[in-house]
């Protein structure tokens, strides 16, 4: 086994020092924003830069808590996604769960039913932009303790999966 290289060691540890004060930052400026669309539209990049995402969808419960409506997001995908409220999509299955999802491929679809027998992965979306989703990390937006959103981030840029940091 060999010996770790201190410098290695402490390059990295600079570089998630690096990425947790560019995260406060973009937090902050989240909760301080009286406009949402101003403020998502602005830190957009740096976000999708940060979490090396290629897009990113915002939705919000919407409807009495029934149905997930897109209220941000990127690419070409249409206006006002609309989400059905159940364990059959990724965004509906975090919000009923409350609990982050990391997804390495949306097609496996054994993957999928692993986490819940009802889920599956809609490429509805992707065959009306041309876009191709392989993976997602999708996790709630909370008030308190009640969930008003979702957050998803779509196909990592670099590794091609989402790693936990």
């Amino acid at each position: 086994m060999q010996p770790i290289d201190p410098e290695i060691i402490k390059q990295k540890q600079q570089a998630m020092q690096h990425y947790r004060t560019r995260l406060m930052v973009i937090n902050k400026r989240l909760q301080q924003s009286t406009d949402f669309n101003n403020i998502i539209t602005e830190l957009e990049q740096p976000i999708l830069k940060l979490l090396k995402a290629q897009r990113i969808t915002l939705y919000r419960l919407e409807n009495n808590g029934k149905e997930l409506i897109s209220a941000f997001k990127t690419g070409t995908t249409p206006n006002n996604i609309r989400i059905p409220l159940s364990t059959s999509s990724i965004a509906g299955y975090v919000a009923l769960s409350q609990k982050s999802l990391r997804i390495d491929d949306v097609s496996n679809d054994k993957a999928l039913s692993a986490v819940h027998p009802k889920l599956k992965f809609n490429h509805h979306f992707d065959k009306l932009s041309g876009f191709n989703t392989k993976a997602m990390v999708a996790t709630p937006i909370k008030k308190g303790q009640v969930v008003i959103g979702i957050l998803q981030l779509i196909n990592q840029t670099d590794e091609g999966i989402f790693v936990d940091n």
